[in-house]
């Protein structure tokens, strides 16, 4: 069994508490409050945890630490870099592409983006290509079903 959990936002109706410091990190007798869901979530007895981040992202990797990816059986990754905090569910391709802090879901394609995906969400079976102008990044929210054509680089 896997978890995710989901540390994003910036905490501005905790204002002042979170002016300087990230509300994940907000401790609660002494220990950020973020760590307290990673504990019992280990203490359930899962151990492959990703956990989302928004904005506060260097301040929750320098407390929580650099995360794997987790990538789901009989998923193909080839010639591409899947990144932190990425999670690749099952029966997925990648190819020739980098994703970085994203959820891929089921029976999805991203071939030759041309970009790096980065903070994204893609839905089941989806198609994600590389199309012939390139923007400079992508954020994707894609539902199920969907096919996405990105532009190649001049």
């Amino acid at each position: 069994m896997k978890a995710l959990v989901l540390s994003g936002g910036k905490g501005t109706r905790l204002r002042p508490i979170t002016h300087t410091s990230a509300k994940q990190l907000v401790p609660i007798a002494n220990k950020p409050i973020l760590f307290y869901a990673l504990d019992a979530i280990k203490a359930a007895g899962i151990h492959d945890i990703g956990i989302i981040v928004g904005d506060t992202q260097p301040e929750i990797r320098l407390h929580v630490g650099d995360g794997p990816a987790v990538i789901g059986r009989r998923s193909r990754i080839i010639n591409s870099y899947i990144g932190p905090f990425t999670s690749i569910c099952c029966e997925v391709e990648i190819v020739d592409s980098e994703v970085e802090h994203s959820i891929v879901m089921d029976h999805s394609k991203i071939i030759d983006a041309g970009v790096r995906i980065e903070e994204s969400l893609i839905g089941r079976d989806v198609l994600v290509r590389r199309a012939d102008a390139m923007p400079k990044a992508m954020r994707l929210m894609l539902g199920d079903h969907s096919e996405v054509q990105t532009l190649a680089s001049a």
